[in-house]
C-alpha cells in the first residue's frame, strides 16, 4: 500500500515550518530515525502519532489521510483513538508541560474533584 500522501505532507509541514526532523520528534516524543521513516514512507505511524502531528501543525488530522492511509492505520494493531476537544486538548497540553511530581498532584486533584457530590 502506499502512503505517499502521508509522507508527503509530512515532510512539506515541517519544511513550510522550517522545522528540522529532530525538532518535530522531540516535540512529539518519538525519536528522529522513526519520523524519517514517516516522512520517506517506509513506516506508517499510528492513529496516535497522526492526531499528536496534527495537534502540533494545528490542522484536521484527515489532512494527512487517504483511502489507502485508512487501511493501513486499520490494519494496525493500535487501538483507534477519538480526537480530543479543545478543553482535552488544553489539559493534556498543562500535563505534558509539568514535572513528574506536578503530573502525579494533578491525577490527584482531579480524582479528588471526581469524588466530590
Amino acid at each position: 500500500m502506499n502512503n505517499q500522501i502521508l509522507y508527503e505532507r509530512l515532510r512539506d509541514l515541517r519544511e513550510r515550518n522550517h522545522f528540522t526532523q529532530a525538532f518535530v520528534s522531540s516535540k512529539l516524543n518519538i525519536g528522529r530515525a522513526t519520523y524519517s521513516n514517516y516522512e520517506r514512507g517506509k513506516r506508517t505511524p499510528s492513529l496516535d502519532v497522526i492526531m499528536d502531528l496534527a495537534s502540533f501543525y494545528k490542522v484536521p488530522f484527515t489532512y494527512f489521510l487517504n483511502s489507502e492511509n485508512l487501511d493501513l492505520i486499520a490494519a494496525s494493531k493500535e487501538p483507534p483513538v477519538l480526537p480530543l476537544t479543545p478543553p482535552e486538548q488544553q489539559l493534556m497540553d498543562i500535563y505534558r508541560s509539568l514535572s513528574s511530581e506536578r503530573r502525579e498532584q494533578l491525577i490527584e486533584f482531579a480524582l479528588f474533584l471526581q469524588n466530590q457530590p
